[in-house]
C-alpha cells in the first residue's frame, strides 16, 4: 500500500461493521473512528465512548487494542503521518547531491505531501495546538516522526 493510499484509506467504516472485522480490521475501524473524533473535537475533548460509537465497537473492545486515549492518538499518528515519511531513507541514501540540497528536496516533498493530504495536516495542526496543554502529544510527535526522519540522514564523513 503507498503511503497515500495508506492515509486516504483511514476513514471510519459504518456502524455495526465491527462483528464481522477480524482483529487487525476492528484495530484499523477504532484508529479511523479516532481520527474523526480528534480532529473534530480535539484531543481534549474525545471520549472514547464517542470513538466506539462512531467505529461500532463496544467502548471496553477500544481497550483490547489499545492502553489509553494517548495510545490510541499514537496510533492515528502512526497510520497517518508516518506514511509521509516511508522512502525517505533510501531515497536519501541513494542521493548523489549536497546536504543542504537533501534537506532542501527533503522539505520541498514533505511539504507538497503535507499540503496534498488533508487529514495529515488536520493531525499536524491538532498535535501544535494541543501540545501546549498536553505535552506528551509532543513527545509523540518527536517519537513518531522526527527520530526515525534523523535516523535517514547519514553522518558527514
Amino acid at each position: 500500500m503507498s503511503p497515500r493510499s495508506a492515509i486516504h484509506s483511514c476513514r471510519a467504516p459504518r456502524a455495526g461493521n465491527g462483528a464481522r472485522a477480524g482483529k487487525t480490521g476492528r484495530s484499523e475501524q477504532i484508529v479511523a473512528a479516532a481520527f474523526e473524533e480528534f480532529s473534530a473535537h480535539g484531543f481534549a475533548a474525545t471520549r472514547l465512548e464517542d470513538v466506539a460509537r462512531r467505529a461500532g465497537v463496544a467502548k471496553g473492545t477500544i481497550y483490547l487494542h489499545f492502553k489509553n486515549k494517548e495510545a490510541l492518538f499514537r496510533a492515528v499518528v502512526r497510520r497517518l503521518i508516518r506514511p509521509l515519511f516511508e522512502g525517505f531513507g533510501e531515497f536519501a541514501r541513494k542521493f548523489e547531491g549536497s546536504a543542504e540540497q537533501l534537506l532542501v528536496e527533503f522539505l520541498s516533498r514533505q511539504y507538497a505531501e503535507v499540503v496534498r493530504n488533508e487529514k495529515a495536516r488536520g493531525i499536524l495542526r491538532l498535535l501544535i495546538a494541543e501540545s501546549g496543554n498536553f505535552p506528551q502529544l509532543s513527545e509523540i510527535y518527536r517519537r513518531e516522526m522526527i527520530e526515525p526522519g534523523r535516523g535517514a540522514f547519514r553522518p558527514a564523513p
